[in-house]
């Protein structure tokens, strides 16, 4: 599994098509990896986790270069990492997870931690401090994974607040 087959970016159908959002999905060179997705404010970032579905996302409208510059207006790959890791393995029954190639699944009793590495990464009923992670995926998941409370270091209120449907 590759954290980058959990994104898909969906752009407004009205903007004028630039060559990078042509060629932005063709292969890349020299592992040529996306660490960083939703640039844009108008682009809807859609996150697909195995345990609470697709979840939507739109960055931040970033005011001024103080803002610009600390980055909290992307969703990181270390983000989407972290939103897997607190949101907890999806079980059999409750996978909600969709429209993925038979080889992107995860296969039986596979997934990013073994049992043991998981039990350290729960967050049920624990109160999750967020620090630095962009658009705020670790808090929401953690919040889905039925943390208590999720606070964020987040000072510009557009960001966390931008993050609320599902």
């Amino acid at each position: 599994m590759r954290l980058s087959r959990l994104i898909d970016l969906r752009r407004p159908t009205s903007a004028p098509l630039e060559p990078e959002d042509i060629f932005g999905s063709s292969l890349g060179l020299f592992n040529d990896l996306q660490n960083q997705h939703g640039e844009d404010p108008d682009t809807v970032i859609l996150y697909k986790n195995a345990r609470h579905g697709q979840l939507e996302f739109r960055t931040a409208d970033v005011n001024g270069e103080e803002e610009r510059r600390k980055f909290a207006h992307y969703l990181w790959n270390a983000g989407l990492l972290m939103g897997e890791l607190v949101g907890g393995r999806a079980t059999s029954s409750g996978s909600r997870l969709l429209d993925l190639a038979e080889e992107d699944k995860w296969r039986d009793g596979e997934w990013w931690l073994n049992e043991e590495e998981e039990k350290r990464w729960n967050v049920e009923g624990e109160i999750v401090l967020e620090l630095g992670a962009g658009v705020g995926l670790g808090g929401i998941a953690s919040t889905l994974a039925g943390a208590k409370e999720a606070l964020s270091c987040h000072t510009n209120l557009a960001i966390p607040t931008n993050n609320t449907s599902r």
